[in-house]
């Protein structure tokens, strides 16, 4: 075998340091292979049960998202890395946490490509970046490579880091000098949350189910994802107890999980600033009068985006008592 046909083998350490000085606060690296039966099991459950409501892109090309190696050809190893967002401003307007930076999958991205191009050199080719843009079940894969475990809300918690993380993830055809094991022996194992069910019991919608996460209960899927008008419900979700009310998201629960209280997430500065409605003042007068053309200025480069304008006036009238906006 030539030294050409050789494959590259990746120095763990080096990978760290250099996720590290990307400004990754996690990273840990994984064989790539397919995905656990236990996974597999729920992902099939998920399905039967309609808990993934009418997101139909999470029913497409399973055979890639079960088996990284589909996805990216000769794949033996998955980098996953994590990215803190900045602890919520105390006058935020009501959008969740996390939509109050620029764009994850853009920042994210360019980042990873960085780091990526680091580690890998000229072997490079054949190598993927991917910052929740294919078919990659990140929580799994960043559950895999050791850096945190899955909570009972479902949310990749790292110990005293919290939860409060954007995933990304390098599948390349290298190999690494060593891997990293999970630090729960299955993914569904909560048995780092202990006793603790706040999460369920702060979800509004009783999303948080024992069978996993039922978008079909879940604010942040109608507020986001759901296209048409909402069911009556959503507004008392909306302005729900405890936490904050929003009418973009929904951070509940990770706003009572005790990951997120005191550490990282409390002093952390992250390198993505937020955006420049995070701290406007914008008021009720305001948002219910926006227009597509201050939408469009007020959100470019935004997760908010997701939802359209439609989406997100639909969500506003309801949140501000306008019936209108409901089924």
């Amino acid at each position: 075998m030539s030294p050409k046909d050789q494959t590259p083998i990746l120095s763990a350490t080096h990978v760290k340091a250099a996720a590290a000085a990307a400004g990754f606060t996690a990273c840990g690296i994984a064989p790539a292979q397919p995905l656990s039966r236990e996974r597999q099991s729920e992902r099939t459950a998920a399905l039967r049960l309609g808990h993934y409501a009418d997101m139909t892109y999470l029913e497409r090309h399973e055979e890639k998202r079960i088996d990284p190696r589909e996805l990216v050809e000769k794949a033996r190893t998955v980098i996953s890395v994590a990215w803190p967002f900045p602890p919520r401003p105390a006058n935020a307007p009501p959008i969740a946490t996390y939509a109050l930076v620029p764009d994850y999958h853009d920042t994210l991205k360019a980042a990873l490509q960085g780091m990526a191009q680091q580690i890998l050199g000229e072997t490079l080719t054949g190598s993927r970046c991917f910052v929740d843009t294919a078919p990659v079940d990140e929580r799994y894969w960043a559950w895999r490579a050791g850096i945190g475990f899955i909570g009972r809300s479902g949310m990749l918690i790292i110990p005293r880091m919290g939860s409060r993380f954007f995933l990304g993830e390098i599948i390349t055809p290298a190999l690494s000098d060593a891997y990293d094991a999970p630090l729960t022996p299955d993914i569904s194992s909560h048995r780092l949350c202990g006793t603790c069910h706040r999460c369920q019991e702060a979800c509004p919608g009783g999303a948080l189910t024992a069978d996993g996460l039922d978008a079909r209960r879940c604010l942040s899927y109608f507020t986001i994802e759901h296209r048409g008008p909402l069911p009556p419900e959503t507004a008392g979700w909306m302005h729900a107890s405890p936490g904050t009310p929003l009418f973009y998201g929904c951070d509940r629960c990770t706003e009572v999980c005790p990951y997120n209280r005191g550490g990282l997430q409390e002093t952390a500065v992250s390198s993505m600033p937020y955006a420049r409605y995070a701290t406007a003042g914008c008021d009720a007068t305001f948002w219910k009068a926006l227009t597509l053309e201050q939408y469009r200025e007020l959100f470019r480069g935004s997760a908010v985006k997701r939802a359209k304008y439609e989406g997100l006036m639909r969500n506003i009238r309801a949140f501000y008592g306008d019936d209108d906006s409901m089924t």
